[in-house]
């Protein structure tokens, strides 16, 4: 049974601060957010770990904002508050009576796009003469093929983590709201569980809000038939749990009436996808803010190519994030 007094807390805590870090600690909203980021993915870095084994998108706040957000559709499911369980320390599902437990996933995962832009604009700034980035050119020496910096020493993360504040104050301020975007409320969506780990690869590179969205799209395509959706999900979602991942998919498609724009409309994702005639179609590419027009089933790349290319993405999904957030909050503080 869930603590009402925590609960309560924390509901209200969700509905003054969009970001869910907020939830285990006082940030100062100028402080250094790629600092605050690698604290919570890297506890390992300071002796005194306020996160515990948290994860964000299955905290007390995501959860609580998914029951909220999800409450407000027409859907012939219970996702109250009162539903929530606690299943391992400062980790939550939700109970939805003939579904599958429901917990959460980020849209878009920060860490491979950071390591990209960092390793993107080192080799812009590297190459330029007049760069005002000389402190952060220096930090480090080479790339790999993929644009991925090398530390000089230590792990990755402890050497950017030692140097945070001449990196962070390198970042474009674009790159500095995406990562403090990808802390906030709308950058996490209530899923059904094991979906989580079978949507993307080991490295990451496509936990993107535009590659889970392509994957749903074409399973609400090819829905109409189950040959084609079990093939399908046999591509698009894999790993250990991939069984149980595909079953939940289908799952979740049925929660929306296999309604593709009912599936948009209660998780808000609007600004994600195209409108055509008064009904919701394809995804957005984050990369240019079009759609994505892969015929349904084809592979997907939603890496960025370039800086610029980096740059325009982060802008899009802000946007997408910015606008995702205000209607999550605005769902907290409605009465009931």
């Amino acid at each position: 049974m869930i603590n009402l007094e925590l609960l309560e807390q924390t509901l209200n805590k969700a509905k003054n601060s969009s970001c869910y870090l907020a939830q285990f600690k006082d940030i100062d909203i100028n402080s250094n957010w790629l600092k605050n980021w690698l604290e919570y993915k890297f506890p390992q870095l300071t002796a005194e770990n306020c996160y515990g084994k948290a994860d964000l998108d299955v905290s007390l706040m995501a959860v609580i904002s998914y029951c909220k957000v999800l409450g407000n559709c027409d859907l012939n499911a219970d996702f109250a508050l009162e539903n929530i369980e606690e299943f391992d320390k400062d980790k939550y599902h939700i109970n939805v009576k003939n579904y599958p437990k429901f917990g959460g996933d980020w849209l878009t995962s920060p860490l491979h796009i950071i390591k990209l832009y960092m390793g993107l604009m080192w080799e812009k700034e590297r190459s330029d003469s007049a760069t005002e980035k000389e402190s952060y050119v220096a930090l480090f020496s080479k790339t790999t093929r993929a644009h991925l910096l090398y530390a000089p020493r230590d792990t990755w993360e402890k050497y950017c983590y030692d140097n945070a504040d001449i990196i962070w104050n390198s970042f474009d301020d674009t790159a500095k709201k995406f990562l403090i975007n990808t802390l906030s409320a709308g950058n996490f969506i209530c899923m059904p569980v094991y979906i989580n780990p079978c949507r993307c690869t080991q490295f990451g590179g496509d936990d993107t809000a535009d590659t889970l969205l392509r994957k749903m799209y074409c399973c609400f395509e090819l829905s109409k038939n189950s040959k084609s959706l079990e093939e399908y999900l046999d591509k698009a979602f894999v790993g250990s749990y991939q069984e149980n991942a595909r079953k939940n998919v289908v799952a979740w498609m049925k929660l929306f009436d296999n309604s593709w724009d009912k599936f948009i409309e209660c998780n808000l994702l609007q600004k994600a996808v195209v409108k055509n005639n008064g009904h919701y179609g394809k995804p957005l590419d984050l990369r240019t803010g079009q759609e994505i027009k892969l015929e349904t089933g084809e592979s997907y790349s939603p890496t960025p190519k370039s800086y610029e290319e980096c740059l325009a993405m982060m802008k899009n999904y802000n946007e997408i994030i910015e606008w995702r957030t205000g209607n999550i909050i605005d769902c907290l503080n409605k009465e009931g």
